[in-house]
């Protein structure tokens, strides 16, 4: 009778080894993948948010007001009014350069904020 009992004792540790095998075996692929489409969704939607942050970054200085002017590096109050001032005179700017005929605005200070500036007609 003992063993039967040690006979089927080591029949069920075998078939319960076997089923977190099986469940380990058929699951863990799964996991992977999941975790995988988990990261590729986060990081399409970091690109999507780093997009939308970039263009809102992106200073349209044919309709842009002083504040928004003023937060471009190295253009104060000052020069922001200078801008709008020119605006105002000369119509919208047709180009992203020629915010250099702006009083206090040289080529130096245009390499600044280039990147940060766009034309576009308001």
């Amino acid at each position: 009778m003992e063993s039967r009992k040690t006979i089927f004792f080591y029949i069920s540790a075998a078939a319960a080894l076997f089923l977190l095998f099986c469940l380990w075996y058929f699951t863990a692929d799964k996991g992977l993948e999941a975790y995988q489409a988990e990261r590729e969704a986060i990081a399409y939607r970091a690109e999507e948010a780093w997009e939308e942050e970039e263009a809102a970054r992106l200073i349209n200085i044919n309709t842009a007001d002083k504040e928004e002017l003023a937060s471009l590096p190295h253009i104060g109050e000052v020069i922001a009014e200078r801008i709008i001032a020119y605006r105002e005179e000369n119509g919208d700017f047709r180009s992203a350069e020629e915010i250099m005929n702006v009083k206090g605005i040289g080529e130096n200070i245009y390499n600044e904020i280039k990147d940060n500036i766009i034309v576009e007609n308001g």
